[in-house]
């Protein structure tokens, strides 16, 4: 049976389109924007743009394209390369495509902290002292080990089995929480000193040339309603980045970096260059801090 639309219905379609639109528009100049410069991200030298399109369809179309591609070509110097895919292959050839260049050898890292750790530490990388306990020989007592300890899966991403428990005062609560994680996650858990201070996210795009962006942190607040069996979070759990309620909660938000010395923020772009580059990082990664107060005031005496 055919579905006909007739003319009049057609113009309140319409209308009704045109409202939606106007909605959306509103809406979104109703969004408060940041005065913010712009970012400087120079095109590096050398660098290549290739393109995915489905094979040529419609001559005109496909004739346009290829000239916006020569121009843009010529104004910014990079070259340009378009591979036309068939209909029934492009969904792979995109996936295959939409990657940011991480090899194995970064994925395995981030999979595994405590030998990150341990390469970041033979390049005299500061990282807190630590130890691990393997799920087939869980760990029976420390020694000589500093608390409180804070103990998280070696593999997990996403602050997974990260909880207030992670933070352990004795021995006693670090293996217990050390084999909750070996029966709960199925895996190893790192040991490390619990080191107190700010934490701090930096973002690195790039691969030859690294551009490290402005830190973020993140800030626990004053809380809306507490009792006397509520731990005030003092690092990012689970919940403190998920759990939409308990950030309301604890006032945890998210937000650009409290100021710092220029001296301070170039000491940690710096530093976030040299494990990008440790770990083979490349195109797009995050590298998290921590910032003590003893760290701030060292780096502040060296202007």
């Amino acid at each position: 049976m055919a579905f006909i639309i007739k003319r009049r219905e057609a113009l309140k379609l319409g209308a009704s389109a045109a409202a939606i639109m106007a909605a959306g528009q509103a809406n979104a100049q109703a969004i408060p924007k940041a005065d913010v410069a712009a970012p400087n991200l120079p095109i590096e030298k050398g660098a290549t743009l290739r393109l995915i399109r489905p094979a040529k369809f419609v001559e005109p179309d496909e004739v346009i394209f290829r000239a916006n591609s020569a121009k843009f070509a010529k104004e910014f110097g990079v070259e340009v390369k378009v591979d036309l895919v068939g209909w029934e292959d492009i969904t792979q050839q995109t996936a295959v495509s939409a990657n940011t260049g991480a090899g194995p050898d970064a994925l395995m890292l981030c999979k595994d902290k405590a030998l990150a750790k341990q390469l970041l530490s033979f390049h005299r990388i500061r990282v807190a002292r630590f130890v691990v306990s393997r799920r087939e020989r869980p760990l029976k007592r420390l020694r000589r080990f500093t608390y409180p300890a804070f103990v998280k899966p070696i593999g997990e991403e996403s602050s997974d089995g990260i909880a207030l428990a992670s933070l352990a005062k004795t021995e006693d609560e670090v293996l217990e929480r050390a084999r909750f994680l070996h029966d709960r996650f199925e895996t190893d858990a790192l040991i490390e000193e619990y080191v107190d201070g700010r934490e701090i996210y930096m973002g690195v795009l790039g691969n030859k040339r690294l551009t490290v962006f402005p830190p973020r942190e993140i800030f626990f607040g004053q809380p809306l309603t507490v009792t006397d069996h509520d731990d005030p979070p003092r690092f990012a759990t689970a919940k403190a980045k998920w759990d939409d309620a308990y950030r309301k909660k604890w006032g945890i938000r998210n937000g650009p970096a409290e100021p710092m010395s220029p001296p301070l923020e170039r000491k940690l772009a710096e530093i976030a260059r040299r494990v990008c580059r440790i770990l083979h990082v490349r195109g797009l990664g995050r590298i998290d801090a921590r910032l003590t107060a003893a760290a701030t005031r060292k780096i502040h005496g060296h202007r």
